[in-house]
């Protein structure tokens, strides 16, 4: 069995623990694949900022992205992955009729996507997908593009800006007063 020198940790290892590499005389990088991977996640956490605001501004800056990622956020939520336990079951329609859905409604897309990009790309203005009859699904005839302000107001009966009921929280609150973390503790404890 062919091995070789990590330059990295200096320990002599096989050749499957090395990333292939057309372009190097053996096809494999010279650093082994857990170097690799400390070097890698290192640079992440020293460069963290950076990555976060290259990541926003690559999911805000792309509106095909920022379809495919709603999508597949609706496609979490019918599952019944996460918090989302209501939607479980409900209809989804497919990606590509979904994607068509976003070109016909662009015009209302753009409208709101221009507003949030003009506030600064705060939450409470980004585009949210309305279910307009909460009681079916996301398809045709049943969606709208709103404001996530909008859309949490549309759903909850109390103001979008008061503090959490729990003594001490300072958060903004989910629904019945309590902030998200409350408000999730409150629905597992109801579950039991």
């Amino acid at each position: 069995m062919k091995t070789k020198q990590c330059f990295k940790c200096k320990l002599e290892k096989p050749l499957s623990k090395f990333y292939k590499h057309p372009q190097m005389p053996d096809g494999h990088v010279n650093k082994c694949v857990e170097c690799n991977k400390n070097d890698v996640h290192l640079n992440r956490k020293d460069k963290e900022n950076y990555y976060n605001e290259f990541d926003q501004n690559r999911y805000r800056k792309n509106i095909l992205r920022m379809w495919k990622l709603k999508y597949s956020s609706m496609r979490r939520k019918t599952s019944g992955l996460g918090h989302f336990g209501t939607l479980k079951g409900k209809e989804l329609l497919p990606k590509q009729e979904f994607i068509s859905w976003c070109e016909n409604t662009k015009i209302q897309f753009m409208e709101i996507y221009r507003v949030w990009v003009k506030s600064g790309y705060q939450r409470k203005l980004s585009p949210s997908i309305d279910r307009i009859n909460n009681n079916l699904g996301y398809i045709l005839g049943n969606m709208q593009w709103l404001t996530q302000r909008q859309n949490c107001k549309k759903h909850t009966n109390t103001k979008w800006f008061e503090t959490c009921s729990i003594k001490g929280c300072k958060m903004i609150h989910r629904a019945k007063g309590l902030c998200n973390k409350h408000w999730q503790r409150e629905s597992k404890n109801n579950k039991k």
